[in-house]
């Protein structure tokens, strides 16, 4: 029975793990507030979703390329991705309806954190990386953009490069303050 209360009293002194770009949003949230004129903390934009999304293209007739494209995107999310299926039929890239033509994985909570903070350490190591453009952030003040090399990523398989889009969902209500809430993320975009 001491051993019981023992155990309970030791497993509360240990803290909860919360991922760097979370802690990075949690500390800049009086400023956004501030700066989008914002009183309420709960109208202070927040990250919804990542969603990655990978195209067979050039792989969609060999098996083996198919599995190798679904397990790197599993293994960058650090989440098991899914095979889509096409809607529709299309001829000139030989894509049938029904046909299963990409993959894709959507994060959230913690895991759209730390995929972030995985694409913050390693976008510098994509080739001629500069900046985002603030063209990304579309109507409905999400941020889509495209990673052409799945080999910046460290821990996967680089025997044949496949690239794959990223989007970004907020609960932003304007350019503006979805704009602001990647910049305290880390996300560097051109002046």
């Amino acid at each position: 029975m001491e051993k019981i209360n023992q155990v309970s009293k030791d497993t509360s002194s240990i803290t909860k793990h919360v991922p760097y770009m979370k802690r990075r949003y949690l500390e800049s949230v009086d400023s956004i507030a501030k700066e989008l004129n914002v009183t309420n903390n709960h109208e202070v934009p927040k990250l919804k979703s990542v969603t990655l999304h990978a195209r067979y293209g050039k792989f969609l007739q060999n098996s083996n390329k198919k599995r190798f494209v679904l397990t790197n995107l599993t293994t960058i999310a650090g989440q098991l991705a899914v095979e889509i299926k096409a809607r529709r039929s299309i001829a000139q890239y030989k894509v049938r309806a029904g046909m299963i033509c990409g993959c894709k994985v959507t994060l959230r909570k913690d895991n759209a954190y730390e995929f972030l903070t995985r694409l913050w350490i390693s976008l510098p190591r994509s080739r001629n990386f500069d900046s985002f453009d603030t063209q990304g952030i579309d109507a409905q003040n999400n941020f889509n953009f495209g990673i052409a090399d799945h080999s910046i990523f460290e821990g996967v398989d680089s025997e044949e490069n496949f690239g794959f889009d990223v989007c970004v969902a907020t609960t932003a209500t304007s350019k503006a303050g979805s704009k602001r809430l990647l910049e305290a993320l880390g996300m560097p975009f051109k002046e």
